[in-house]
């Protein structure tokens, strides 16, 4: 039985955080150890983000915690600590639209992904 576009995409998730934990070992905004990488485009709106690093900010399980409960001083703090330079070209690398939702596409992603973890 072949497996669904849901496995590959669970698993380029899996990939992308795992890769997210082990490149930056510390928050954004606080150096507490991290727990994902948040999404600053979400994933429903910017699929085409979805596995892009500079769209992946670390941060700690607490600063993700209060980010999703509405504390805007998260996302304004991002702004700040990235810079105008890095929001410019993530709002201009969302602009290009690519079919980002077949199993094909996942599964590309989770080949490279893996790649990726691998190398580091």
């Amino acid at each position: 039985m072949s497996k669904s576009k849901a496995y590959y995409r669970n698993k380029a998730d899996r990939l992308f955080q795992e890769i997210g934990r082990k490149k930056y070992n510390k928050c954004l905004i606080c150096n507490n150890p991290v727990s994902c990488l948040h999404h600053y485009y979400p994933k429903s709106s910017a699929g085409n983000l979805r596995y892009n690093f500079d769209n992946g900010v670390p941060l700690c399980a607490g600063h993700h915690l209060r980010h999703h409960c509405g504390y805007p001083e998260i996302q304004n703090e991002i702004n700040f600590i990235m810079g105008e330079e890095w929001l410019t070209r993530l709002k201009a690398e969302k602009k290009n639209f690519i079919k980002c939702d077949t199993i094909g596409y996942y599964q590309d992603k989770v080949s490279e992904l893996q790649e990726i973890l691998d190398t580091l």
